[in-house]
């Protein structure tokens, strides 16, 4: 979609816009769903952490940035709604892109300013962009108005929330405000149960509810345990596995411990090694 066959749009609208198909460009992407939000956000730079883990009520993620160690770490809240983490960690990105970082926690966190919904704006078109809203409602609807079922489709082929979509296809023209102010009452899972991809949604669900560790901080613990710097039993614990099980894992993958150092080769704290004294 060119610049000259945009739809109207708003300055927050058109700079969410602009900066998303930039950063689509950049990383391949296309106009494609992202598979997997984690991996764009750690891809963003080799000091950034993501970790999902249980959240306070009402906060649903956070970024948090280390100046002197220059280390950036992303929380996200889990949730059996795959849909809000993933616009949360997108919401996050666009935090991590503006270089907008808050000196302290606010006391409400559901607090609107401008950054936020500048971030909000953001997370919708990287997510749902308007280029693959629009391809993809070309294919399916063929120029008849839209159903409730293209709803699902879209909500399942984007993985967001309907209320993602209904947004982009209100800024396309592609449906009306009554049709929107009907479709509004349906929720992903709602819909999923009704058009038959209840099975994906709860799989989707189980993952977002599952707590993980940052990649890299996963990778460098596994090669703590090859070189006898933690012990199984921590390094299953922070992938969140039964040591056992995740033992049979390891040894599937060929990653065993290696024969163990010299005292003199083993001087080394467990903070020095992971180089993450500062999560």
């Amino acid at each position: 979609m060119s610049a000259a066959s945009l739809p109207a749009m708003n300055p927050r609208e058109r700079a969410a816009h602009r900066e998303t198909a930039a950063l689509r460009g950049h990383y391949g992407l296309g106009v494609a769903p992202i598979a997997d939000m984690h991996e764009l956000v750690e891809t963003m730079g080799s000091a950034i952490l993501v970790a999902v883990l249980p959240m306070p009520e009402g906060m649903d993620a956070m970024v948090v940035k280390d100046p002197k160690r220059h280390r950036t770490v992303v929380g996200v809240a889990t949730t059996n709604v795959p849909g809000r983490q993933r616009l949360s960690l997108a919401h996050e990105l666009a935090h991590i892109v503006h270089d907008d970082y808050l000196d302290e926690i606010p006391p409400d966190c559901s607090a609107r300013t401008d950054s936020e919904k500048d971030a909000d704006t953001f997370a919708r078109h990287l997510l749902a962009p308007l280029e693959g809203i629009r391809g993809f409602v070309s294919n399916i609807a063929r120029g008849r108005p839209l159903e409730l079922r293209d709803l699902s489709s879209l909500t399942r082929h984007f993985n967001v929330s309907p209320s993602v979509i209904l947004i982009q296809l209100s800024i396309l023209g592609l449906i009306t405000p009554s049709q929107a102010e009907d479709f509004r009452t349906y929720s992903a899972r709602t819909l999923s149960t009704r058009f038959g991809w209840l099975d994906d949604y709860k799989a989707s669900a189980t993952e977002s509810s599952t707590p993980r560790p940052p990649r890299s901080l996963m990778e460098r613990a596994t090669e703590g345990y090859e070189k006898h710097v933690i012990h199984l039993n921590a390094l299953a614990r922070l992938g969140g596995e039964d040591p056992l099980a995740f033992l049979a894992e390891l040894k599937d993958a060929g990653i065993v411990p290696q024969p163990r150092p010299s005292v003199e080769d083993s001087r080394v704290s467990d903070a020095d090694f992971f180089g993450l004294d500062a999560v």
